[in-house]
């Protein structure tokens, strides 16, 4: 919902507030997975939201991009997307990983344990390393959209990420829960 409002707010292109709503729509996945992992986090609970989501997109991420083309495309105006390619994607990036993890975790635990920290810092690197290749290869696609697409994303991300990190310390959580919330609210626009 935060995707439409702030769509309706900023009042850009058609093509760009779809995008927003899909975006959102998207499970963090393994994106969130690996800011926890490198930030000392809740592992397991971002595991277990990772794998909630998942489930429970493949089921809404139809409904609400059908919602966005029919609230911001006018009749005649709308594209096809590609929802099974969509769907099989996010099968592939999300839920095959998590169970993969869970199943080496539950069969092998002293070696996971003893992977972690060189995992982590592998994690952290290829982070980076993925951010800096998709900004430089992207670059003049960012620059060219960023006035009308660019301020619309980070707002969308700092927002849910904010009320992610707003309704955590409500709950009075761990720090390590609240810094696992935040960003599997919104990292799914970064990368």
């Amino acid at each position: 919902m935060a995707a439409f409002a702030l769509a309706m707010l900023f009042g850009a292109a058609p093509a760009i507030e779809v995008g927003l709503v899909i975006l959102a729509a998207y499970p963090s996945g393994v994106t969130s997975n690996a800011y926890t992992i490198a930030a000392r986090a809740d592992v397991p609970l971002c595991v277990t939201l990772s794998a909630v989501t998942s489930v429970i997109t493949v089921l809404t991420i139809p409904c609400l991009i059908y919602l966005a083309f029919q609230v911001f495309f006018e009749q005649g105006e709308m594209r096809s997307l590609p929802i099974v390619n969509m769907l099989r994607e996010l099968m592939l990036l999300t839920l095959i990983p998590v169970a993969l993890g869970m199943f080496i975790r539950a069969g092998f635990l002293q070696l996971a344990k003893r992977t972690i920290e060189p995992i982590r810092k592998v994690v952290l690197i290829l982070l980076i390393i993925v951010l800096l290749l998709a900004a430089v290869s992207s670059y003049e696609v960012i620059v060219a959209n960023f006035p009308n697409a660019g301020a619309l994303m980070v707002t969308m991300n700092l927002a849910t990420m904010g009320l992610g990190f707003f309704v955590a310390h409500l709950f009075k959580l761990r720090f390590a829960q609240v810094i696992t919330i935040a960003p599997e609210s919104g990292s799914r626009i970064w990368l």
